[in-house]
C-alpha cells in the first residue's frame, strides 16, 4: 500500500512567509495530479498550519477557460476569494497535514462510484471522516441542482489524489483540456 503524503504541518520557517519546501510538494503533486495551481497572496496563507502560498483549483466546466486569467491576477487572490471558488461549485484542492481537503459537490452517483474503486475505498474519504463513509451514508450530502452531492473529501495518497481528478474529469463535472 503506498504511503501518506508527508506530513507539512507546522513547517513555520518563522519569517511570516509560506514555506519553500511545503510549496515544492504541494506543486508536485498537483501536477502530478493534473490539478491547475492557483497562486495566492495574503499572511493568512502563511499562518495557516500548513504554511503555502498556492493551491489547486479546478473550475467548473462553466467556467473551466478563466484559470489562466486567475492566475495572471494572482496579486488578488485571499482567502474570501478561495471561499468563493468553493460556494460557486469549484474545486478546490488545499493542502492540509498528511492529506488533501478537496471541496467541490459530487453527485452521489459518482461518489459511490469512486467509493466502489480500491483506491477511493482506501484513500478518498467521505467528508473527511475517519471512518470513510458509504456516500449514500453520509450524513451531510448537499442538493445541488436536484441533486444529492458529497460537498468535500480528504484524500490520504497520491493515487487517490490522481483517481478523484479522473473522476471527475470522466464523469463530465470539469474540463481540462
Amino acid at each position: 500500500m503506498p504511503k501518506t503524503f508527508p506530513n507539512m504541518a507546522r513547517r513555520d520557517n518563522g519569517d511570516g512567509k509560506a514555506d519553500p519546501f511545503v510549496d515544492e510538494c504541494i506543486r508536485k503533486e498537483l501536477v502530478e495530479a493534473g490539478v491547475p495551481i492557483l497562486n495566492l497572496k495574503g499572511p493568512e496563507f502563511s499562518h495557516s498550519e500548513v504554511p503555502y502560498s498556492c493551491i489547486g483549483v479546478i473550475l467548473n466546466r462553466e467556467h473551466s477557460k478563466n484559470l489562466k486569467e486567475m492566475n495572471s491576477f494572482s496579486h488578488h487572490w485571499d482567502y474570501s476569494t478561495v471561499e468563493s471558488l468553493q460556494r460557486k461549485g469549484h474545486f478546490v484542492f488545499v493542502r492540509a497535514w498528511y492529506y488533501w481537503t478537496v471541496s467541490g459537490y459530487v453527485p452521489l452517483e459518482i461518489a459511490e462510484d469512486l467509493y466502489d474503486s480500491t483506491w477511493g475505498r482506501q484513500a478518498v474519504r467521505v467528508g473527511g471522516h475517519a471512518g470513510n463513509y458509504d456516500p449514500k451514508k453520509y450524513y451531510d450530502l448537499r442538493r445541488i441542482a436536484g441533486q444529492l452531492c458529497v460537498p468535500n473529501y480528504h484524500i490520504d495518497n497520491q493515487e487517490g489524489l490522481n483517481l478523484f481528478v479522473n473522476v471527475i474529469k470522466d464523469h463530465g463535472l470539469v474540463d481540462l483540456s
